[in-house]
């Protein structure tokens, strides 16, 4: 076994002898669970505890100090080893923490030594951040304090709460250490974390002794620091009731200002002694009042920021010692503060009878005075003791003389206060004490109004012993029938607020039912228009109830009215199995209409199911209950009355149901219009004097709801998509226009001789930039009949047409005019001179005419009448579009196209002499008939969209360079002007300079011939840079500015949004071929148009195809069809459709989800109220009628406003020619 080192030897054999000198109450038991873990580590290790590395040999120093025995070099014990003085004190010798141990223990000799040895250890914190001088205060050390601060150690340190040695000598009562740092004159104002200086912390702990050597060494403190939240050590004293602490301040000598100092709140001291019961204190104060000369009233009064004097706080807080030393002392109970109420109001307030009492024996002479006060709202104390039931209370001021019918500001009695807040009890003394029952409130209401509108119960009013006796009973009576000041008679609020048994005692007690407000409202119109159907059967079932079921209000509406404007469907059918009357209101509207206007799907139901015959009744203003619907944009009602079969007519202004949607854009309304069974038929195919076709319209105002029609359109078959005889049938009725809305149009435009334009629907699409619908699967398939039936064979015969034009073009151009050149000397001369340069670098060449064979003669003239022809064409369109087809480069192309190939076969046709202009002519005219054939493709699918989008990109490049091209010409001018002195050939002249800056933008700057080799002198062309340090600083800018920014622009602005490129590329596309179409319908015969034409398509996706082998390569190459398939179609829509769409769908469906719940739920509470009422059980739940909640009254817009439909903020429109 390995042999452990020799100092661990002696170390185990200094510990055996200490162990065996019995000195084991020494020993540390922080260092002996030190030992066993190091053990058991070693142990764990599988190697002896001695070799442990976490140890050292400074732990066999350690171990030898501390037990004061040492060993020899073969570790045996010294036996003649001096004795350790500190044998039997136990310091860590090795920490660095020993020092602070040394300061609390007091050793002065033992710190002086280690503070000379380290002097650092004078500012050495322990975790909880004290120094030395922090463990000396709090172990009273005042020796180690002194030699501390002889030795310049920090006395004013804090530790991690902000506390210095001072406030830590204060927490631990170290009477002498304070008194030390006292006269080692610390600052005794410094604040801890809190904010607390050491005087608030020793009266916050309630340091009797602490607090009396302060303010005997008042001249190191001060008695009137204010803490954070601007309290004086007198404050802290009051609030916690120290009373010894407070009269060990206040006899201070340094206690020299007035204590009347507020804190941050407004209180003195003497408010919060008063306010938290501490009559010590308050005692102490007022007798340092009067030892100071001054008078207790005068201090007894002082008030805070809200008026209150320290009487008002010692009623607040409840302790009747308080209250009486504050009275004893001068405090009246009549003194008001800011709002007026005095310190009887708030006692009368708390239902505090004994502080009252005692106010009233204390003070007799202000008592009368203080029973009269009223606060800022006019109550006196006896309103405040009725308002909160205090019986007790509420007797003893009255027999010690209060007013018993003193009003407040709303006119209001004690009575009055008292029922409005349910005090029966309280009522029951102030009506045995002769309270006046007839008094009534500002709002004009008695006790009756007062107790329906608090939600209390008149059996308790009735159950009242007073209510027995005879004048009782005829008072009661005659405030039956009293009305508010809006006319409501309790009644009125009782039926508004559902309270079943108050309405029944009321109309036991014989209150009428008749009663009208001042809007003519009875109180079954209140009932009707909360939902109250108990209410309302109790009503209508009394004894003159059948006099008001038909009574209407002002605005002409009955009960029946008002329940079907609101939805409330069980009293509607009440109503109506009363015998309730269909009437019209002053509008002409019967129960339908406003049942319709609101969206009440089952009250309408409801209404029909009796009187079916109101389904088309209009108002005076011709509007049906479907206007109405459609106008408050109610789809469930649209829809419901749709399917009852009503009829779709015109009001007084010649508006339609539909029209009234498209007016005001109403997406729900007009969805369910156009998409119900009726709607294709009798909504889509009709012609208003407003919008004129519907189906433009909902294209111009509404596309998603044309693009539900759209949907509709598309039928498929009630089978397997797998299987063959899957279809999918294509109505194209959204896109044509009948007869009726033919003539409907003409008759809108005064022109009998209108036609419409082709493919009007499509070209509204394009007009509107509608990409959705274009790209709708029925748009596509419509598009690809026109296609189909004519469009391919008349384009496919365009294609042909240029193509052969292309071909000749080519030829002539290349087969003639390539091989016409013959290099010959300069001063060779002939008749046809082409070109003669004065350049002297190049060399002049003539023409020598070749004999024109007959194939180039036959070139030549089909290629003339071509352009001839397609010029004339050209200017036929430009009369007809001007300025708009100037606006379109492809028709600038076309016509340099046409004019160029003129140009170039004019020679042959017509002879002549030969010239350049032949040759430039032939070069535009072969560049623009391919560009053209290029510009020929974007009808087609595959390819057309990426020809769309390269012009697209085209033409943003071309705008940014007209922009930018302002820095071309500038670094242009600029290197022309440096270079051209150097013989540089690309800057020999302003437009070369140009060019080739414009080239060196793309990256061509050849910067070694250019500009290094001149500047070395290197050139083999002899050119020269005279300028080079502006030249390479023009370069420089240049190659930042151009090649690196300006170029990530362009790339940028080119592809950085390819979406919206893509988009626009569709919709163009498509456009191009919807003005194909057009173009085409409006030249060909009508009748051959008509004959072509298909009203439906039915397509079979799983069908075999064809054995036609031209449409089988057709349709392979998917090439001369501008469509995809159908279902390429499908997705491609899909793909179209935008997260916005997809999260309407989402809030659609959660929408139907929460009315299906909602239905379900009104099921289960009925349910459960038939249970309740089956087994008879009562709550104070059925104390209150079904309806609307009296919260949400309260949260409703003010009562006074009248019943206002809708159409009072929505009008209807009215057609054109009528504004």
């Amino acid at each position: 076994m390995m042999q452990p080192p020799l100092w661990c030897r002696d170390t185990f054999k200094s510990l055996c002898a200490f162990i065996s000198s019995r000195k084991m109450s020494t020993f540390p038991a922080t260092l002996m669970r030190s030992l066993v873990a190091w053990r058991g580590k070693a142990r764990r290790d599988g190697r002896p505890c001695c070799v442990d590395e976490a140890t050292s040999p400074a732990m066999a120093r350690y171990l030898q100090e501390l037990l004061g025995t040492k060993t020899d070099g073969e570790g045996e014990v010294a036996k003649n080893s001096p004795p350790d003085p500190n044998a039997d004190v136990c310091f860590m010798i090795e920490s660095p923490y020993r020092v602070l141990k040394v300061a609390a223990k007091g050793d002065v000799e033992q710190l002086r030594k280690m503070c000379l040895d380290d002097p650092t250890k004078l500012t050495l914190k322990d975790r909880r951040g004290w120094t030395v001088a922090h463990h000396a205060a709090a172990h009273d050390r005042p020796h180690a304090l002194v030699f501390l601060h002889n030795q310049g150690a920090d006395m004013e340190a804090k530790d991690d709460n902000g506390d210095t040695p001072f406030h830590v000598a204060v927490l631990k009562d170290a009477i002498e250490a304070l008194d030390t740092l006292l006269d080692c004159g610390v600052n005794t104002s410094i604040t801890n974390l809190q904010g607390d200086a050491p005087i608030h912390v020793a009266i916050n702990n309630n340091k009797i002794s602490v607090v009396g050597l302060l303010t005997r060494r008042h001249q190191h403190v001060d008695l009137f620091q204010k803490d954070s939240r601007g309290r004086t050590p007198l404050h802290l004293a009051a609030h916690y009731d120290f009373a010894q602490c407070a009269k060990a301040v206040l006899e201070s000598p340094g206690f020299n200002r007035c204590p009347n100092e507020a804190c941050n709140y407004g209180y003195h001291p003497i408010h919060l002694a008063a306010r938290n019961a501490s009559v010590g204190v308050l005692e102490a104060l007022l007798r340092f009042a009067d030892s100071r000369g001054c008078i207790r009233e005068k201090m007894i009064t002082i008030p805070d920021l809200e008026g209150n004097v320290p009487l008002h706080l010692a009623v607040h807080g409840g302790e009747i010692k308080a209250v009486e030393l504050c009275l004893r002392n001068g405090a009246l109970i009549s003194t008001q503060q800011h709002d007026s109420s005095t310190p009887v109001h708030l006692a009368c307030s708390q239902g505090s009878y004994d502080i009252v009492k005692l106010m009233f024996t204390l003070q007799p002479q202000e008592k009368k005075k203080a029973l009269a006060t009223q606060d800022a709202q006019g109550m006196s104390p006896l309103h405040c003791a009725a308002m909160f039931d205090h019986p007790q209370l509420v007797a003893y001021l009255l027999d010690e003389g209060a007013d018993i019918d003193m009003v407040d500001k709303e006119h209001r009695s004690p009575l009055l206060l008292a029922a409005a807040h349910r005090g029966w009890r309280s009522i029951g003394v102030l009506l045995s004490h002769g309270a006046d029952l007839t008094i009534r409130d500002s709002n004009h209401k008695n006790i009756l109004h007062v107790v329906v509108m608090s939600g209390g119960c008149l059996i308790e009013l009735l159950s009242l012993n007073q209510a027995q006796e005879s004048w009782w009973k005829s008072r009661i009576t005659h405030m039956l029938n009293e009305q508010d000041s809006l006319g409501w008679s309790p009644l009125h609020h009782a039926s508004r607020a559902g309270q079943i048994s108050s309405l029944a005692y009321l109309l036991r007690l014989g209150a009428s039912v008749r009663t009208k407000d001042k809007r003519n409202e009875s109180p079954l119109h209140f009932a009707a228009k909360y939902g109250r159907y108990n209410t309302v059967r109790q009503l209508v079932e009394s004894l003159n109830g059948f006099l008001i079921l038909n009574e209407c209000n002002d605005e002409g509406k009955t009960a029946l009215h008002i329940a079907s404007g609101e939805g409330h469907t069980r009293v509607v059918q009440l109503l109506l199995g009363k015998g309730a009357l269909l009437h019209r209101d002053h509008q002409g509207r019967t129960p339908l209409h406003l049942a319709a206007e609101g969206g009440h799907l089952a009250t309408l139901t409801a209404i029909l199911a009796v009187h079916s015959h109101t389904l088309d009744q209009t108002d005076k203003e011709g509007n049906t209950p479907l206007h109405l619907a459609v106008c408050a944009n109610k789809p469930e009602v649209v829809s419901q009355l749709m399917t009852l079969n009503c009829k779709l007519v015109e009001n007084n202004s010649k508006c339609t149901p539909i029209d009234i949607a498209l007016h005001y854009k109403l997406f729900e309304a007009s969805l369910a219009l156009v998409t119900h069974p009726r709607g294709p038929n009798e909504v889509l195919s009709t012609s208003s004097q407003l919008n004129g076709c519907i189906c433009m319209a909902l294209i111009r105002t509404l596309p998603r709801v044309f693009e539900a029609v759209l949907d509709q359109a598309i039928v498929r078959a009630n089978v397997k998509e797998t299987s063959r005889n899957f279809f999918i049938k294509y109505s194209f009725y959204p896109f044509e226009m009948n007869k009726e809305q033919l003539e409907g149009e003409r008759i809108r435009k005064k022109d009998p001789k209108f036609r419409p334009l082709p493919l009007y629907a499509c070209n509204a699409m394009v007009d509107c930039r509608r990409v959705e619908l274009l790209m709708h699967p029925l748009t596509q398939t419509f598009l690809e009949m026109k296609w189909r039936a004519y469009g391919k064979y008349i384009h496919l015969s365009f294609l042909i047409i240029y193509l052969v034009f292309l071909f000749l073009v080519t030829f002539f151009a290349l087969g003639y005019l390539g091989h016409s050149i013959h290099m010959v000397p300069a001063n060779f001369t002939t008749s046809s001179t082409l070109y003669s340069s004065t350049t002297p670098c190049t060399p002049q060449f003539v023409y020598e005419p070749q004999e024109a064979s007959g194939s180039i003669y036959f070139s030549a003239v089909a290629i003339l009448v071509f352009a001839v022809l397609n010029i004339l064409k050209e200017l036929v369109q430009l009369y007809h579009h001007k300025l708009k087809y100037l606006a379109e480069g492809i028709n600038m192309v076309e016509w340099t196209m046409y004019l160029t190939s003129t140009c170039m076969v004019l020679p042959v046709i017509v002879g002549g002499e030969w010239k350049a202009q032949q040759f430039n002519s032939a070069s535009l005219a072969v560049f623009t008939a391919w560009f053209t054939l290029l510009l020929y493709f974007q009808r087609f699918d595959r390819i057309g969209i990426y020809i769309v989008m390269f012009l697209e990109i085209l033409n943003t490049l071309i705008k940014v360079l007209l922009v930018f091209s302002v820095l071309i010409i500038a670094f242009g001018l600029a290197f022309y002007i440096l270079m051209y002195p150097g013989s540089h050939l690309s800057f020999s002249s302003v437009p070369m300079s140009v060019m080739h800056a414009f080239s060196m933008m793309l990256g061509e700057v050849d910067f070694l011939n250019i500009f290094v080799y001149p500047y070395f002198g290197e050139s083999t062309k002899g050119d020269l840079l005279l300028f080079p340090i502006t030249t390479f600083a023009l370069l420089l800018i240049f190659m930042i500015l151009m090649p690196i920014l300006l170029m990530n622009l362009l790339i940028g602005l080119a592809v950085g949004d390819i979406e919206s490129v893509k988009k626009n590329a569709q919709l163009k596309r498509i456009a191009m071929q919807v003005e194909m179409h057009t173009d085409l319908e409006n030249k060909l015969p009508e009748m051959l148009i008509q004959r072509v034409n298909k009203t439906e398509v039915l397509v079979y996706p799983n069908a075999v195809c064809g054995s036609n082998w031209i449409h089988r390569i057709l349709g392979a190459l998917n090439f001369a069809c501008p469509m995809n398939a159908s279902k390429d179609v499908d997705s491609e829509a899909q793909d179209s459709k935008s997260a916005e769409e997809y999260l309407w769908e989402e809030i659609e469906d959660q929408r139907k989800h929460l009315k299906d719940m909602s239905g379900v739920l009104d099921q289960q509470t009925k349910l459960l109220r038939l249970i309740v009422q089956k087994m008879e059980i009562r709550s104070e739940a059925d104390e209150c009628d079904e309806g609307v909640s009296l919260e949400e009254i309260i949260r409703a817009p003010s009562i006074t406003r009248r019943f206002h439909s809708s159409s009072a903020v929505r009008r209807m429109p009215v057609p054109k020619k009528d504004i």
